[in-house]
């Protein structure tokens, strides 16, 4: 009987499809497609296309980094193209396995990057870098 109650639920769930785009219309590869009522999710391909099992009813959540998460209630239709807003990055926390804290209540060390810090670059040659400092020592 358990059985017979799976299937008529899950016979209710169809295959919703789509793209995945910046607001340019450029397509974001890996972009995350979550049911969140089941926590259910995939990623999209180079192009942008996803597909996923959901219910009428059920709400996707679509994300990128760097972009604003986007929520929806799949309705009776079973193509959606979605264009993700660009979001102000300010600051990314990596801790091991993935697991999601704020930089205060981590209780090991850790280094922040700013945006500056990624933008500003060396000299190439190296003989220019190591040349105040040899004429410090002199």
């Amino acid at each position: 009987m358990c059985f017979l109650i799976t299937i008529a639920a899950n016979a209710q769930d169809r295959m919703v499809q789509g793209n995945v785009t910046d607001d340019a219309g450029i397509p974001l590869p890996g972009a995350t497609v979550v049911v969140l009522e089941t926590n259910q999710g995939t990623t999209n391909d180079f192009d942008g296309n996803y597909s996923i099992s959901v219910a009428e009813g059920q709400t996707l959540a679509i994300s990128f980094v760097g972009y604003t998460t986007f929520e929806m209630v799949v309705s009776d239709n079973s193509d959606f193209n979605i264009a993700l807003n660009q979001d102000s990055l300010e600051e990314v926390v990596v801790t091991a396995l993935g697991i999601k804290k704020a930089e205060k209540t981590l209780t090991y060390a850790n280094q922040t990057v700013s945006s500056q810090d990624m933008t500003q670059s060396r000299d190439v040659n190296f003989i220019r870098t190591i040349r105040p400092i040899y004429l410090i020592l002199t």
